[in-house]
């Protein structure tokens, strides 16, 4: 059976923000609650998209606002360049290629090898 390592990970954050919830005094509770709704409430985050780059914004503040030491860490990644593009093969031949978004597609994950089939986003 596959086991992805982040969803744990989910369920502790789901369990901390309980138990901060529980423990914030009676008057913060509804603070607490509407902050964490509205960072739930920005829709899609997937990498690099206009909901992801606010979240990212809005933890940045927070931290900043804490006092606590924070920063961010930077590092080389894939990015998704839209649009045609070539593979050009040692012998010079070229074939046409249309890239997917690295993050939202795994063809590793197709059992068969080859096939053919019109790919909508």
């Amino acid at each position: 059976m596959f086991h992805h390592s982040i969803i744990p990970l989910f369920r502790r954050i789901a369990l901390l923000l309980l138990l901060l919830t529980l423990a914030a005094p009676v008057g913060a509770q509804d603070s607490w609650r509407g902050q964490v709704e509205a960072l739930v409430g920005t829709g899609g985050r997937t990498p690099g998209s206009p909901a992801n780059l606010v979240l990212a914004a809005k933890v940045a503040e927070r931290f900043a606002a804490s006092g606590l030491e924070h920063g961010a860490i930077r590092f080389p990644t894939t990015v998704f360049v839209p649009g045609a593009g070539t593979l050009s093969l040692a012998d010079g031949t070229t074939w046409p290629i249309r890239p997917m978004h690295a993050t939202l597609a795994r063809p590793g994950n197709f059992a068969e090898t080859r096939f053919a089939a019109t790919l909508v986003h």
